[in-house]
């Protein structure tokens, strides 16, 4: 007798054993379906996101806050984060969780688009999130939930430099905003001096004979002058002006570096310095390329000089007091590798948003030589004469120049207010900075 169950056995198990790698396969396989359709899905919502980001950049205010503007560009945003899908936007009640600048729309079924503006504080730029659930062709069957595709994007709407004037001060209503002194001057090339404030009777003040404001462009007042002798303006003062843009309303506040740093020898380190750093003695110190983040300012004695190359000082808390005996300043803005996307617009000193400790130059401070005079003037920065191959800016704070320091920049200084005591000498050269950002107002991804 032959006996055959032990075989039969055997072809029941490997049934078995097939059966289950089969839908093992077949799960795996679905799985990856599924993953490249949500793939695909997410390509489409990057560039729906992409397109209403800058499309709804070009809507935004150019500088300061404006309501109807941002409306207006929150509903473009909205509308050509729909088109690609060829469903209207209809908008909705936000959930929990999102700012209350945000604005919420639906897309059909299962797309929803959000545009936020102002975005982390700053009115020219807008931010969208589009998300699409993924519909589950084979997971689905296995109790998989359908993922849900999200990208988003940041654009910034900016005013070129070339349309800025080279000396700004912002504040709206102050009285002497702009002010000089005894024989103090402010001379610009490549740009003029713009005083955005309407005080009536004296945004712009000069006192004392030997004051001089001469630019290639023009001396523009919102509100109104006050000058002891009204020839030391060339060309003449133009009051009733209409207020400009800030150029450095995009450049946002620049976060922590997590290194610390300690204050040693005479090579500084980029990161974040939570105590002052006061520099003395004769000693050039040498600061290393990087973002140099300082929480309690800096000050600089003696004949102290300072010299460093790729770099930004970002004043967060404390303020700028380079007074003492004589000084030379030397620094050169962020290049490429440090500032690959130009966030910082050639900033060598940024003094953050809200912190209005004076910035104070004073003495003997040499921050470039000059030769000629007049609209013949000439600024040399380099090594040996000191000075600035970038802007300067400080939204919130004064800048004061005292004694017979001199400052040479070759890009717009913004502040606050300017105040120019002594014979003191502001000179910004903004030619060579300007041509290098021609266009009209850009609008750009940043994130």
């Amino acid at each position: 007798m032959v006996h055959l169950s032990g075989a039969r056995h055997e072809r029941g198990g490997v049934a078995i054993i097939v059966a289950v790698c089969a839908l093992v396969l077949v799960g795996f396989a679905s799985i990856v379906i599924d993953l490249g359709n949500a793939r695909q899905l997410d390509i489409k919502a990057q560039g729906a996101a992409d397109a209403a980001a800058l499309g709804g950049a070009q809507d935004l205010p150019p500088s300061g806050s404006d309501e109807t503007a941002t409306s207006t560009a929150k509903a473009q945003a909205a509308t050509l984060a729909a088109a690609p899908y060829n469903l209207p936007a209809v908008p909705v009640a936000c959930g929990g969780g999102v700012s209350a600048e945000t604005s919420c729309s639906t897309v059909g079924t299962g797309v929803t688009v959000e545009v936020t503006s102002p975005y982390l504080g700053v009115d020219q730029k807008i931010h969208v999130r589009v998300c699409e659930v993924s519909p589950t062709f084979f997971a689905g069957a296995l109790g998989l939930a359908s993922p849900v595709a999200c990208s988003h994007a940041v654009a910034v709407s900016a005013t070129p430099i070339e349309q800025a004037p080279a000396v700004l001060t912002l504040n709206e209503h102050a009285c002497a905003a702009m002010q000089l002194h005894s024989s103090a001057d402010t001379v610009t090339v490549g740009g003029g001096i713009q005083v955005n404030s309407d005080c009536a009777g004296s945004a712009l003040t000069q006192e004392g004979s030997g004051a001089n404001f001469v630019s290639d462009t023009c001396v523009c007042v919102v509100g109104g002058k006050s000058m002891e002798k009204p020839a030391n303006a060339s060309p003449g003062v133009t009051t009733g002006a209409v207020p400009v843009a800030n150029p450095y309303a995009a450049v946002p506040a620049v976060p922590q570096p997590a290194v610390a740093m300690a204050k040693t020898g005479v090579t500084y380190h980029p990161g974040t310095y939570n105590s002052k750093i006061s520099l003395s003695g004769s000693t050039t110190f040498i600061f290393e390329p990087g973002i140099y983040y300082l929480k309690a300012g800096i000050k600089m004695e003696g004949n102290a000089n300072i010299e460093g190359h790729n770099v930004m000082i970002y004043i967060a808390g404390g303020g700028i007091d380079w007074g003492g005996d004589s000084h030379k300043v030397h620094l050169t803005p962020l290049n490429p590798a440090w500032d690959p996307t130009g966030t910082y617009r050639n900033i060598v000193l940024y003094q953050a948003p809200g912190n209005a400790t004076q910035i104070e130059y004073g003495d003997t401070t040499v921050a470039g030589a000059t030769t000629g005079s007049g609209t013949s003037m000439a600024c040399n920065i380099s090594h040996s004469d000191g000075g600035f191959e970038g802007g300067v800016y400080a939204p919130s704070a004064t800048i004061k120049l005292r004694g017979t320091v001199t400052l040479c920049a070759t890009g717009p200084v913004v502040a606050d207010k300017i105040n120019q005591e002594g014979s003191s000498l502001l000179y910004v050269d903004a030619s060579s900075y300007v041509s290098a950002d021609l266009g009209e107002t850009f609008f750009r991804l940043v994130g």
